[in-house]
């Protein structure tokens, strides 16, 4: 409910209003519109706010007692509660007091006409998008301030392409993806790549990704940058498997994405990928934070194209 809807007068004329986030929208929507039902939308990252606070605030969070309890306040005032997962339910009646039985879990989906998998000239893909288009930045730079040569890309081209999607934040372990497959590498049977696709333009945490492959001397490693969902299945069919190191993911809606495009997923055993991922039919599961057991399966993954194409091409996983 945005503020051209409420000037056109709809919001006090509703019956059901669907907010994301648990924000100050839901006390405009109280005053606005005090007659409509309201089902909230709890995300992923407003959960994670929420442990944070409740686990002892950074220093300099002056207002997150506060926050957490308006948050806790929108949350019980709701006549349902969205969540992604199941997994979320006990997290989020512990945090906000929300009755449980006012949860709803409605998991995130795909677009089947859009996300799936496309025939596609790889060789072509990785030079446009890593040589020729650059969107890989460095920190300071702006957008395709990192550049690959045409020799380094057509390695890529020439073997399994391991993809990870995703924001560069601390939550994604993207550090710790880099050093499983500099640990892997020795153990490939051929030349394999990392192919990192996302990072706003500006934003990370911790080590930038560009830093951590500085630190460790690792090659292989690319930079793709920050694209258009509509580009996701482009990327998706030039790779051979996703990995998501993210070890609090709510839900993982890349996973979902890249089973659609017939890609084996390797992930965390938490969550929303210990739910998407079935090891041994649709991918490798394994702990949080273990970069040991995560190489692992960047080796199993990459050094047997068969199993690959056995985990990634359950069609019936939709079904």
């Amino acid at each position: 409910m945005g503020a051209g809807a409420r000037s056109r007068g709809r919001a006090p004329r509703a019956d059901v209003l669907h907010l994301h986030h648990l924000t100050p929208l839901h006390a405009a929507a109280a005053r606005v519109a005090p007659q409509a039902a309201v089902v909230g939308h709890l995300h992923g990252t407003e959960l994670l706010m929420l442990e944070a606070i409740a686990a002892g605030p950074p220093e300099g969070w002056r207002h997150a007692a506060a926050w957490a309890r308006r948050m806790g306040e929108w949350a019980r005032g709701r006549a349902r509660l969205v969540l992604l997962s199941p997994s979320q339910i006990e997290r989020a009646t512990r945090l906000t007091g929300i009755d449980p039985a006012r949860c709803v879990v409605v998991p995130n989906g795909f677009e089947p006409a859009r996300i799936r998998r496309v025939e596609l000239d790889r060789a072509a893909h990785w030079r446009t998008h890593l040589v020729e288009h650059p969107r890989g930045w460095r920190p300071g730079g702006e957008p395709g301030s990192i550049r690959y040569t045409a020799d380094e890309v057509a390695d890529v081209a020439a073997g399994p392409v391991i993809l990870s999607v995703g924001r560069f934040t601390a939550v994604k372990r993207t550090g710790l993806l880099i050093e499983a497959f500099a640990a892997a590498r020795a153990r490939f049977a051929r030349p394999a790549s990392l192919v990192l696709v996302g990072g706003h333009p500006g934003e990370w945490e911790g080590e930038h990704p560009l830093q951590t492959v500085a630190r460790i001397g690792v090659q292989d490693v690319f930079l793709a940058g920050w694209h258009g969902h509509d580009t996701l299945p482009l990327f998706l069919s030039a790779s051979d498997v996703l990995a998501l190191a993210s070890v609090r993911e709510q839900f993982g809606q890349v996973l979902v994405e890249a089973m659609a495009a017939q890609l084996p997923l390797v992930g965390d055993d938490r969550f929303g990928p210990a739910e998407i991922v079935e090891a041994g039919r649709t991918g490798w599961l394994v702990e949080p934070d273990d970069r040991d057991a995560l190489a692992d399966a960047l080796v199993a993954a990459v050094n047997d194209p068969a199993e690959r194409a056995r985990r990634g091409g359950r069609r019936d996983a939709f079904t």
